[in-house]
């Protein structure tokens, strides 16, 4: 008798169960590794700066992306500089204004005052997308409690940008780095902010590299 062949049902996993997984956890075995990172810094040259900048344009920010945190580590004048940036706004008090007087909308504000703006991680979520400010790009990746009827924020956890890549044929599209084309990112999942510092790629925006180029001169 020939065997029959089963069908894949294809069904997606209910939303809560994705948003309570972690996407892009650190892996030591993997290129999300925590502690494994070459260094870039000590044998920089214009020829070696000028292929992270053509790497990136590709698709490849891995090494421009150490290469950024490197600068904040051995650099202690751009790292002030990006601190007093990164400080004003973190010291600023958050203003949640609803969308009018209707009551849904009165409702929403003061659920984002109570179940973010006003959490003591607020702060820390602020202070972690302002990486971006050196980098290009930052990217916090949101764990949610769902167990109630009304889901909620429950941790934010900063990615490092190495850890991803953008779309090849846009150059617009942050994805998950997985060697190829990228793994494209969930919904409702992470926090990508992209400061309009520069016009063009998002990579080739960050402070770090304009200062990079200044270090050779």
């Amino acid at each position: 008798m020939a065997k029959q062949k089963t069908q894949k049902t294809g069904k997606r996993r209910p939303a809560a169960v994705e948003l309570r997984e972690e996407v892009a956890a650190p892996d030591a075995y993997s290129v999300r590794s925590p502690y494994a990172s070459q260094e870039i810094a000590p044998a920089l040259d214009p020829v070696r700066l000028a292929g992270l900048v053509r790497e990136a344009k590709q698709g490849d920010a891995r090494d421009l992306m150490i290469l950024a945190e490197e600068m904040e580590e051995r650099d202690a004048h751009y790292r002030s500089v990006l601190s007093t940036r990164k400080l004003s706004i973190v010291g600023l008090d958050p203003v949640v204004e609803p969308a009018s007087e209707a009551a849904g909308d009165q409702e929403i504000a003061a659920a984002v005052r109570r179940d973010i703006v006003q959490r003591p991680d607020f702060a820390a979520l602020i202070g972690d997308a302002l990486d971006a400010l050196g980098k290009g790009y930052s990217v916090v990746e949101i764990m949610w409690d769902t167990a109630g009827p009304r889901w909620r924020p429950a941790a934010y956890c900063y990615r490092h940008p190495s850890w991803f890549q953008y779309d090849r044929r846009t150059g617009a599209e942050l994805r998950l780095w997985d060697g190829a084309e990228g793994t494209a990112l969930p919904p409702n999942k992470f926090i990508v902010h992209q400061p309009q510092l520069k016009s063009g790629l998002a990579v080739r925006g960050g402070l770090a590299l304009a200062a990079a180029y200044v270090a050779l001169i």
